[in-house]
């Protein structure tokens, strides 16, 4: 291996390290003072070693080991946990809504907030409002005006259209403090620093202080409005794939990707292309050089126009690590090119990063994050080594000068040709290999997803996204010099079509995508300290070991492959009861790594499936669902139904006898959606059986009688494994309890899942007693302290589904 970084040109590595373990020690040593006291006698005794000479340099290097470390467990307690005294926080203590009117600036894009999912259309109980964010810079509590500072997400009940970025605003609301999910002030909002929210209900409680059409934010929204115009149609509404595509690749804005186009760009490990990044930076910044090339202009000019628009570039698009991480160094690299400087890459990206993660150290528990610097920190030191061993070193025909090289290469042209296409090839695939192998375990970590061929298809896709990025440049550079001159648009649709027809081509090849099960920690641990074993050894020119650990890299890779079958099939019977709110889904793996899942909906959510589900499917590392039942026809048990069903593989969708007797509007868009994904109806009675390896599940109810009603007419599953038994029951009354007590004399079970949401009755009592269960599961998103009390009374252990949560029984 060749073309390793030297030692002394990385003056930033060792303490970009200590800086990054330093903001992770951070997070078990939350007291600022030890933090402090460690950053100054660092720093003092890093002084004194230094100009008093009294150490070698080994005492040096750990000074300032120790020194960075510091600094970063002081910024990450001092940034997380510390804010100004006038911060609003000081407003949401306790549990109580805190009522006032705040004063301040909006600072960000408004935004509509949308109702999501398939059957999004029937979701009665939540109305679409507006949100954004406004920068307090006063409050009125108990009459007079305070000043404040910090950032409110103000959610409004109602949507609006006439608020704009840098609108000055008096809002009255309710003050909160955010949540996400059961985690007050987590750790997605402490990274945004916007911990404190506001309910608005109506949008008279929204005043207009003073609007400022000049001012800074206005023009930036105005500018960001008039580009999605020129990609997107005077709309702007993105009612179409190229246009959301296209909106993507240039502006970062990836609001309306559809579903199924993001599956695509999963499934060929591929969605990189559509977040801004290095790529995107280079195209966009290589296409402004050669316009700049073709006048003539200066040294200074050709290196300054560039950094210029990188600049405005970055301020225009969303302020993501990666495409701050790219235009920073970016705009290094033109002053050094104006400068006539050399730099070295690593050393940029490293500073870089700490100036990213001292501005928001949280930074870097943040996926993207990881995925933009360790990538492109792989990349700049074991590119080069791998391209080498690849592609033929050139080095080896660099005999003479520069220009005597065409004298000596005396073969044909189309030699030469091909020369140049296999070393180009060549060096893209290792490229794209470097940068699939570092991301592979953090996207199993974070997303349960491994796309096997995802270094192969990013270089099929590379040419397809530039030649949609140049389209997309081109356009906007034509609607400003001839306004009026539309007429290419739609020849410029094209590249980006080509592109949405490679990446569904390429998504359609079998095994390109596989969900994965949480791995176990040690292959974690194993993986990444290969992979710091690989860079330091790249790092230090170690060419000998770099070769063998690299190696170790694939082998861990081969025994994920192998691992794999063994780690998603179980021995046994689980039981994954949703916490979905007013609804209900379960999901049933069975040995023989076979699943079933038992309704998905939930009143609270309609975007229960995308939002919660199909992640957590995907985490069990299931790649198809072998029995998807829908237990009756009401929505809070499959308004999520048509969303699992197009996000994973379904072999067979099941209903309850008679479930064509009360379809409703909803239920026919519901089987539509399903048509379209090729899924007919198995209509199932009472004495149908579904069987496998080691387990049955029996059909106990409906009967094929007609007259009976919905929730009479449930489906009700008893499942057995290995001799435990599960009873699913959907929203049987409690007639029905009655009438299946009676039929089934034998009837017993381990686990019922409580029917109609946990609606107590004297008949249910005594189904369970009957029944001998040990364990009742209560899906109910509110339930009545009445209710919850009697249920607690039966002989049961009750486990009562919190929203977000899982419950395993195994």
């Amino acid at each position: 291996m060749a073309g390793m970084v030297k030692l002394h040109a990385l003056p930033l590595a060792g303490a970009a390290f200590a800086f990054c373990l330093g903001i992770i020690a951070g997070t078990y040593i939350a007291a600022l003072s030890f933090w402090l006291v460690m950053l100054v006698t660092a720093i003092l005794t890093g002084v004194v070693l230094l100009f008093c000479r009294c150490g070698r340099p080994v005492h040096i290097y750990l000074a300032t080991f120790l020194a960075f470390f510091s600094l970063g467990g002081f910024r990450l307690v001092q940034f997380t946990w510390y804010y100004p005294d006038n911060h609003i926080i000081r407003y949401c203590q306790g549990e109580q809504l805190h009522i006032a009117t705040v004063r301040g600036v909006i600072s960000g894009p408004v935004q509509l907030t949308e109702k999501k999912g398939a059957l999004a259309k029937y979701d009665y109980r939540s109305s679409s409002g507006t949100f954004f964010d406004l920068d307090c810079n006063g409050i009125k509590d108990g009459g007079q005006w305070q000043s404040v500072s910090g950032i409110v997400r103000v959610y409004m009940g109602e949507p609006s259209i006439e608020l704009r970025q840098g609108d000055s605003l008096a809002v009255t609301g309710k003050l909160y403090r955010r949540r996400v999910g059961d985690d007050e002030i987590g750790s997605a909002v402490r990274r945004s620093r916007i911990i404190v929210g506001m309910s608005v209900d109506h949008n008279e409680l929204v005043e207009r202080v003073a609007t400022m059409p000049g001012s800074f934010p206005t023009l930036l929204e105005n500018t960001k409005n008039n580009l999605r115009i020129i990609l997107c149609g005077e709309d702007s509404a993105y009612d179409s794939d190229p246009d959301s595509v296209l909106a993507a690749l240039m502006l970062g804005d990836r609001h309306g990707i559809t579903a199924q186009v993001k599956e695509a760009f999963l499934r060929t490990g591929t969605m990189h292309y559509l977040s801004l990044s290095g790529l995107h930076i280079a195209i966009l910044t290589g296409f402004v050089w050669m316009l700049l090339r073709l006048f003539k202009l200066p040294r200074w000019l050709l290196g300054l126009i560039p950094a210029v628009f990188v600049i405005g570039y970055m301020i225009v698009v969303p302020a993501r690590p990666p495409i701050i991480r790219a235009g920073f160094v970016t705009v290094l690299f033109c002053l050094g090119y104006i400068f006539r400087r050399n730099s070295s890459p690593l050393n940029l990206l490293l500073f870089c990063g700490m100036v990213l993660l001292l501005y928001n150290p949280l930074n870097l528990f943040a996926v993207g994050f990881q995925l933009s610097f360790g990538i492109v920190t792989a990349l700049i030191i074991l590119s080069p080594a791998v391209i080498a061993e690849i592609v033929s070193d050139p080095t080896r025909i660099r005999l003479k000068e520069k220009f005597e090289l065409t004298l000596l290469d005396d073969r044909p042209w189309y030699l030469q040709f091909l020369s140049k296409l296999k070393r180009w090839i060549g060096s893209a695939f290792a490229v794209s290999f470097v940068a699939w192998l570092v991301s592979l375990g953090l996207i199993a970590w974070y997303f349960s997803r491994i796309s096997w061929f995802g270094a192969i298809n990013s270089v099929f896709m590379a040419i397809p996204v530039t030649l949609a990025m140049l389209a997309g440049s081109i356009k906007i550079l034509l609607a400003v010099l001839f306004p009026a001159f539309t007429s290419l648009d739609t020849i410029l649709n094209w590249p980006v079509k080509l592109l949405l027809w490679v990446v569904n081509s390429l998504g359609q090849v079998s095994y390109c995508s596989e969900n994965i099960p949480k791995l176990p920690g040690w292959f974690y641990w194993s993986y990444y300290s290969m992979l710091l074993i690989t860079l330091y050894t790249g790092f230090v020119r170690k060419l000998y070991w770099a070769k063998w650990s690299l190696c170790g890299l694939i082998l861990l890779v081969v025994v994920l492959i192998v691992m794999l079958p063994v780690c998603t099939d179980v021995d046994h019977m689980e039981m994954h009861a949703l916490g979905v709110g007013h609804g209900c889904c379960v999901v049933m793996k069975m040995p023989g790594d076979i699943v079933m899942v038992y309704d998905c909906g939930s009143y609270d959510d309609f975007d229960i499936a995308d939002r919660e589900v199909v992640p957590y499917v995907r985490s069990l590392g299931v790649n198809s669902i072998d029995a998807l039942l829908i237990s009756h026809s009401d929505l809070d048990h499959y308004n999520g139904v048509p969303d699992l069903a197009s996000a994973i593989p379904v072999v067979k969708a099941m209903v309850p006898a008679g479930f064509s007797n009360y379809f409703t509007q909803s239920d026919r868009d519901m089987l539509a959606m399903l048509d379209k994904e090729q899924l007919s109806l198995l209509e199932l009675s009472a004495g149908d059986i579904i069987s496998g390896k080691e387990f049955q599940a029996e059909i106990l109810w409906p009967t094929n009688s007609d007259n009976i009603s919905t929730n009479s007419g449930s489906l009700v599953i008893k499942i057995v494994s290995k001799g435990r038994s599960v009873l699913l029951c959907g929203d049987i009354t409690p007639e029905v309890i009655s009438q299946i007590s009676s039929k089934y004399p034998e009837l017993v079970a381990d686990t019922i899942l409580l029917p109609h949401h946990g609606e107590y009755s004297h008949e249910l009592k005594l189904f369970i007693e009957k029944l001998g269960v040990s364990e009742a599961v209560l899906s109910a998103g509110r339930i009545s302290a009445d209710r919850l009390k009697s249920l607690q009374a039966l002989s049961v252990e009750l486990h009562q589904l919190e929203r977000g949560r899982t419950l395993i029984l195994k």
